[in-house]
């Protein structure tokens, strides 16, 4: 199946995985010391490769299936359960995904395509702290990436972030906070560039692609 994993299974640690998988390259899976009652499923068709470290307990990880490019997906978890999902048909050339703080979540919906070296994160990693209040200023927050998104090279996604459905993420953009649906965003914080775009994979467009892309983004609201 080209899984590996790279510690002792019990009945705390389980994967599901189906056995449809033609991906070359290996999928290595480690629960580190201490990390129990995780589950990973990993879907019919998945060719995802890269390396899944579990630090913690109580977490869940989906790919949900019908990857059929070969695509590099790395994920850490950090915290108590934490959900990790990943939408059927999404590609990566090399996506990042760093989870931290308990009960977080991070979802990508399905047919989006990262580019390389994309970075998603629900955390700073690190606490900031208002020292006349004490108070925890950069708490982790949920990143939310719906469906048909393209994220272009070297993106960073931020906590507290949803981008919406058929939008696109310019390169070496920093996303910090929402994307509308059916924007390009792009630069240093990320902004809307253009309003009621989209995208499609194949080198041409598709007439009859993008006709249900307007038809939806229309729908949605977009003018």
């Amino acid at each position: 199946s080209g899984v590996v994993v790279e510690s002792a299974l019990d009945s705390g640690k389980r994967i599901l995985l189906s056995p449809a998988r033609s991906c070359p390259h290996p999928l290595r899976i480690r629960f580190h010391p201490g990390a129990s009652n995780n589950l990973i499923v990993i879907g019919e068709n998945t060719n995802v490769f890269g390396q899944i470290h579990v630090h913690a307990s109580g977490s869940l990880i989906v790919f949900a299936g019908n990857v059929h490019q070969w695509s590099m997906v790395n994920v850490r978890q950090w915290s108590n359960g934490q959900v990790f999902f990943w939408g059927q048909a999404s590609t990566s050339n090399g996506c990042d995904v760093i989870m931290q703080g308990a009960n977080g979540r991070v979802l990508v919906g399905d047919d989006c395509m990262f580019a390389n070296d994309i970075f998603v994160r629900n955390s700073d990693m690190h606490p900031m702290v208002d020292l006349r209040s004490g108070a925890w200023i950069n708490k982790p927050g949920d990143v939310v990436i719906e469906p048909h998104v393209w994220v272009a090279q070297e993106a960073l996604i931020s906590k507290k972030v949803r981008v919406g459905r058929g939008s696109i993420i310019g390169a070496k953009s920093l996303v910090n906070r929402s994307v509308p649906m059916y924007s390009l965003v792009a630069g240093v914080p990320a902004r809307i560039a253009r309003s009621n775009v989209s995208w499609d994979r194949p080198e041409l467009p598709r007439d009859d692609v993008v006709a249900q892309l307007a038809a939806d983004c229309f729908r949605a609201g977009g003018r």
